[in-house]
Parts: structure tokens; sequence; C-alpha cells
């Protein structure tokens, strides 16, 4: 495995990255945005930079132009670092995106002193969230190696790793029942044919649902009365319905769950054609195309979810409309950029 940051074994020099970081985001905006976060080379005068580099965040190219082969976005006070979108490794750490984990970072129903569990925690973002928002623990589950470390680093980075248990998800049956106040996640929910080679972070299996199911049937058992359950996720169905709404009905409905579900866009739906546009070179294309087409799926939604351990049953799904940004507002870029290195 490639681990990021060899040069940095202590926190102090952490705390010297950090500082970098946050300097070159106050006095240069434009680079910052173009090296970290749009993945461009460019040109840099007088900045401080000599923890950067020696860390590898920053390398230069052509003794001229500097460029970083990680992705690095600020959000609120947080430094966070993924792989970027170009970056081809099936394990690749989820790159932070507005309309995805960012909007439901922004979403956490956080309380000071509250216990979290975040699945799927990627670079960390909705367990360091919590922390910064005064949460007491934070149990993060992952399976991905790369990912880990991501997470593990990113709490140094930003002086939040206590009060924070990175787990394997079988080390959760250690954890007594009802023992969160909210469960959170952003799941792998891409629906794909099996073997594909899609991203870790987003291989949902042939229905989209192998880890959503799992994580849903769980929640009863884990989460407090008066808890919260919150996610974004794709989910297959009709105009009608989805496997979204079938799983909480199966798991939730009949335990004094009430919920809402949101459509995260304003054309809420999107034909299963461009899906499997992206995966017709599978060698178990033919099959999984079959087999979706057998169980009547039509679309694909895009959802926004939270639940509530008190309620009398389902509310019902509602549309909300999104801030537009340049990485929201069409399927296609966002399918895009869960599919390839774009």
């Amino acid at each position: 495995m490639e681990y990021l940051l060899p040069y940095c074994s202590s926190q102090r020099q952490l705390s010297c990255i950090r500082n970098e970081l946050l300097s070159l985001w106050k006095e240069n905006r434009i680079f910052f945005e173009s090296v970290f976060v749009t993945g461009n080379a460019k040109k840099l005068k007088g900045e401080k930079i000599k923890y950067l580099l020696e860390s590898g965040l920053l390398q230069i190219e052509s003794n001229k132009y500097f460029f970083s082969p990680y992705r690095i976005i600020k959000y609120e006070k947080l430094f966070l670092i993924t792989d970027r979108f170009d970056n081809p490794s099936k394990n690749r750490v989820f790159p932070l995106s507005k309309d995805e984990s960012l909007y439901l970072a922004c979403k956490l129903k956080v309380q000071h002193g509250i216990n979290v569990l975040d699945f799927g925690t990627g670079c960390g973002i909705f367990a360091l969230v919590s922390l910064q928002m005064g949460a007491k623990l934070v149990v993060a589950v992952e399976v991905n190696l790369r990912a880990i470390y991501f997470a593990k680093l990113n709490a140094q980075l930003n002086s939040l790793a206590g009060g924070l248990e990175i787990i394997f998800p079988h080390e959760l049956e250690e954890y007594p029942a009802n023992k969160f106040d909210l469960i959170c996640t952003d799941p792998p929910v891409v629906p794909c044919p099996p073997n594909s080679g899609l991203f870790v972070h987003s291989d949902g299996g042939p229905y989209g649902t192998v880890h959503l199911e799992n994580i849903i049937e769980k929640v009863p058992k884990l989460l407090k009365s008066n808890g919260y359950f919150q996610l974004v996720t794709l989910a297959l169905g009709t105009d009608k319905s989805n496997l979204l709404e079938d799983l909480l009905r199966i798991y939730l409905s009949r335990i004094q769950f009430s919920y809402n579900i949101y459509n995260r866009y304003s054309r809420p739906l999107i034909n299963l054609t461009i899906l499997y546009d992206y995966f017709k070179s599978s060698s178990n294309y033919i099959s999984w195309q079959q087999e979706l087409n057998d169980k009547k799926f039509k679309c694909l939604h895009y959802f926004y979810c939270e639940a509530k351990r008190d309620g009398c049953g389902f509310i019902g799904r509602q549309s909300i409309k999104i801030q537009k940004s340049k990485n929201s507002g069409t399927w296609e870029k966002r399918l895009r950029r869960l599919f390839f290195a774009f």
C-alpha cells in the first residue's frame, strides 16, 4: 500500500502543514483552488510551503509549476485530504463534492456530548464534522485500508483524533445496543454488474443495496430512542416506488421510526440506459441488465433521508431545491464522478 505523507511523523509537522494550507487559502485562494481542488499546476511566488513540499502534498513540475497529487478542500474549519478524481485506483479515497458528502455534512444533527456512528467514513468527513460540533464519541466504520489511513491523517491534521475510533465492520459487534444518538452514512450504492471493477467507494452490488441494506438493518439495534439516522443514497425504482423506501419499511416502520425522503435534484429520475452505457463492456453486463429488467426497474433516484426513532411510521417523500454549484445540477456529471476518474 502506498502510504501518504511518510514524512509526517509528529503532530508538530502536521500543525505546520495545516498552517501553510491555511495561509495559502487566506492569501492565495486562486492558487489553492487551482492546485488542491481542481488539480491544475500553477506558479507560486513567495509563500511559505516548506512542509507541504516535504510531505509530498505539494510537488514541483518543470522547476516552475506546483501541483498536488491529492485533492484538498476546506470545509468550515477543516482541511480534508482525499484522492483526486483522476486517480484510477479501485481503492481510491472518495473525492468530496458539494452535492454528496458535503451536503450531508451540513445537515448532520449533532448536539454537544452525543455518540455518533459513521458508516463508511472514507476520508472522515462526517466523523470530523461531528467532533468539531461537540460530539463526545464518534465510531467510524470502514473496510478500505487506504481510506482508514486518510481518515486518521485528517483527524490528526485537524487536531480531532481524540474521541474518534475507526473500526472494521465486524468490530461493531463489540458495542452495546442503543449506543448511538446519531447514525450517518453516504455508502457505496451504485448498481453494477458483478466483478465490474468499480471503485470500492461506489460499488453497491447488482441492485446498489448490498451495503445500504446491511446498514439500515443495524439501525434499530444501535440507535437510541429519539436518535437520528441520516443518509444520502442512490436507489433503483420506478416513478412511484424505489428500493430505499422498501428497505425503510422493512426494517424501520414496525418499530416506531418516522422518516422523510427528499429528492436531491430538480430532475429526480435518470433513465437506466445511461447506467447501462457505463457497464456495457463488463463481462457480466448482459445477465445483470436482464436481472434489472426482470425486476421492472425503470430509473435511478438520488435521495437525502432522515429518520428519527420516536415516530409513528412513514411520513413521505418530499422534494427540495438545491443550491447550484459546478459539481451539482445534472445526473450525468454526478454519475461520471462516481464511475470514472473525471
